[in-house]
């Protein structure tokens, strides 16, 4: 039996896409974990996203409005992310743009990266999850 060219192709893609190759699937795991992670209280949810970074790392994260000052926000991240078991690896302050802070974490085979944007109160904070 034969099969037309555009089958085979469409039957590649289909198999691609169920193994996770095109990167549909893979991030399953990442969004679990974002999804777990402590929330600021009063946090309002903006949005749910995923990136890939320049190195090519995919990460799955979600976007919120923290009316709260950006030690406060970084302070609660850096105690209830180490209550769940993951390890600060660095923290960086206000960068004279937009960016007011910014923490990166790690548990196991994943890293987190918390992100704190914007001029004024609410600031926007992208909690991110990717793994290696």
């Amino acid at each position: 039996m034969k099969f037309p060219m555009p089958m085979i192709g469409a039957l590649l893609a289909l198999c691609l896409l169920l193994s996770g190759c095109c990167g549909i699937l893979s991030l399953r795991a990442e969004r679990q974990v974002v999804e777990s992670l402590p929330v600021y209280p009063g946090a309002v949810r903006k949005s749910k996203f995923t990136t890939t970074w320049p190195d090519g790392t995919p990460s799955a994260g979600i976007l919120y409005a923290i009316d709260a000052e950006p030690e406060q926000i970084l302070e609660f991240y850096k105690v209830q992310m180490s209550k769940e078991g993951w390890a600060l690896e660095f923290k960086y302050g206000h960068s004279g743009l937009d960016e007011q802070g910014y923490l990166h974490f790690r548990k196991g085979r994943f890293w987190c990266r918390v992100f704190i944007r914007g001029q004024a109160r609410p600031y926007d904070v992208s909690v991110r999850v990717g793994s290696h």
